[in-house]
C-alpha cells in the first residue's frame, strides 16, 4: 500500500507491520540519465519489495548528501549532519505508528554511513528492526558479476532488476 495515496481509515485497517522507504539523491549523472536517477531506481526496487512483502511503502526521499558531485549543475547536495536528523526523524516516526520492520532502500553511496548511522541510534531509541539495503551493492550480485565479466552486453542494473524476480 503507498501510504501517500491510502485515506486514513484504510490507512488504520490495512496497515502491515512492515514498512519499507527509498532515498537516493538528485545529482548529475552526466548528460544521458536522469539528475533523479538515484531516486528513480531504489524507488523501483522498494516499489517491488514492499509488493512481495506485503508491506506499506512510504514516499521517497529524493535529496541526499552528494559532496562529490556538487560542483556539476543539477545536483543537490544536502549537508550530512541535517540529512541524518531528518533521515533519523522519519524513521522514528515511521517506527511510531507501529511498524516493527522497516526496509529503507538506499539508492546512492554518499548516503550509506548516515543510514547506518540514524538506523542504529533509532533501533537503540525504539521497538523497531530496521533493513537496509544499498540496491548496487546487495542484490542481484550474480546479474551484476554477469555483465561486469562481459561488459559487451551492457545492461543497466536496473533493467537486470526487472528481470531479476528474486530481489528479497
Amino acid at each position: 500500500m503507498r501510504i501517500w495515496e491510502t485515506s486514513g481509515g484504510d490507512y488504520d485497517l490495512k496497515r502491515s507491520f512492515i514498512a519499507v522507504i527509498s532515498i537516493g539523491s538528485v545529482e548529475r549523472h552526466g548528460d544521458h540519465l536522469p539528475l533523479g536517477t538515484d531516486v528513480i531506481e531504489a524507488s523501483y526496487v522498494a516499489e517491488k519489495i514492499a509488493e512481495r512483502i506485503n508491506a506499506d511503502l512510504f514516499p521517497p526521499i529524493w535529496y541526499g548528501s552528494t559532496r562529490a558531485m556538487r560542483k556539476f549543475n543539477g545536483t543537490i547536495d544536502i549537508d550530512p549532519d541535517v540529512l541524518f536528523l531528518y533521515l533519523k526523524n522519519v524513521l522514528k516516526e515511521i517506527a511510531r505508528n507501529g511498524y516493527r520492520y522497516i526496509v529503507v532502500v538506499n539508492g546512492h553511496g554518499g548516503n550509506s554511513d548516515i543510514i547506518r548511522t540514524a538506523a542504529r541510534e533509532v533501533s537503540q531509541e525504539i521497538d523497531t528492526n530496521i533493513i537496509i539495503i544499498d540496491w548496487w551493492r546487495d542484490l542481484a550480485q550474480e546479474d551484476r558479476y554477469k555483465i561486469f565479466k562481459v561488459p559487451s552486453q551492457g545492461l543497466h542494473l536496473l533493467h537486470l532488476l526487472t528481470m531479476h524476480v528474486d530481489i528479497v
